[in-house]
């Protein structure tokens, strides 16, 4: 009720307009090149996923494992070191949500630990 009788708070509509006129575009950029870094990474693994088009999460497929999606992340976070999220989180039983939104090098780290746990299988 609240907010449909009240306004934003002011301070909130001040930021607002700051991002409105704000230009992303060096991040834009930044988070293009950990896409496709990410994504050829896996391509490369043998894994199979889409190119994310807007945000940055992948979802790569993992049911040529034989697991189900909480076991191989379950797995994968203890042998492998690397959190992921199950799809079945997602409704997409049969893959990991896999997140690009970190730093060039966790990503590297994370991906050769991955690549490491995958071989392993």
């Amino acid at each position: 009720h609240q907010y449909c009788v009240t306004s934003v708070p002011s301070f909130v509509q001040r930021a607002c307009v700051t991002a409105l006129e704000t230009d992303t575009s060096e991040v834009v950029e930044i988070f293009r090149k950990r896409r496709d870094y990410v994504y050829q990474r896996l391509i490369d693994m043998g894994l199979d996923v889409e190119k994310p088009e807007g945000a940055f999460y992948m979802f790569v497929d993992i049911r040529k494992f034989g697991m189900d999606s909480n076991t191989f992340c379950t797995r994968m976070l203890k042998e492998g070191l690397v959190g992921v999220i199950p799809g079945i989180h997602f409704g997409t039983e049969g893959f990991m949500r896999l997140s690009y939104c970190y730093s060039d090098a966790d990503l590297k780290e994370g991906l050769d630990r991955i690549e490491k746990f995958i071989q392993s299988l």
